[in-house]
């Protein structure tokens, strides 16, 4: 019995301070600009005086922050059972933890692009114009004239994916 408690208080030691996290860890940037992914995905989630927030990480926890619970404490009773690594308790609830979020943004967060932001899209995609206030004032040139951009994927916070490749957890 004492050695079974032993590896028990083991165990429970391990989850000292114990803890999963998931969205922009990475210092990733855009090689256009030289931006922190993180900083775009911030002024994405709660806007600027330009940009409305479009809470994709806040949404994400809002919806699935119960069931991401009810999977930690099942691994962790897994792990103090010494069934489950918590190495592997990271992996599995961390990666979902990521996977929804990467679902919140390829599902469409609210609210939609502007046309002006379409217009960029499709400058940048189909005349190698690059992401700058150049290439904006362009597009907002352009649209003030009644001109509509050809074809192309208005899923906000999903253009370059870099934000949505940037997304993991640790």
């Amino acid at each position: 019995m004492a050695k079974t408690f032993s590896a028990l208080k083991k165990r429970l030691r391990e989850l000292d301070g114990y803890s999963i996290k998931a969205g922009i860890l990475e210092n990733a940037t855009y090689p256009d600009s030289g931006m922190s992914v993180a900083k775009v995905a911030r002024m994405q989630e709660y806007g600027t005086s330009k940009i409305p927030p479009r809470p994709f990480l806040r949404n994400t926890m809002d919806e699935k922050g119960r069931d991401w619970i009810r999977q930690l404490a099942k691994g962790v009773a897994l792990h103090l059972r010494d069934d489950l690594a918590l190495e592997h308790v990271t992996t599995l609830v961390g990666g979902q933890m990521a996977s929804d979020i990467k679902a919140t943004i390829k599902a469409g967060v609210q609210p939609p692009i502007s046309e002006v932001t379409k217009m960029m899209r499709y400058m940048t995609k189909t005349e190698n114009k690059p992401r700058s206030g150049a290439t904006y004032r362009d597009a907002v040139r352009k649209v003030k004239a009644g001109e509509h951009p050809g074809p192309v994927d208005d899923t906000p916070l999903y253009d370059t994916h870099m934000l949505y490749n940037a997304i993991d957890y640790e």
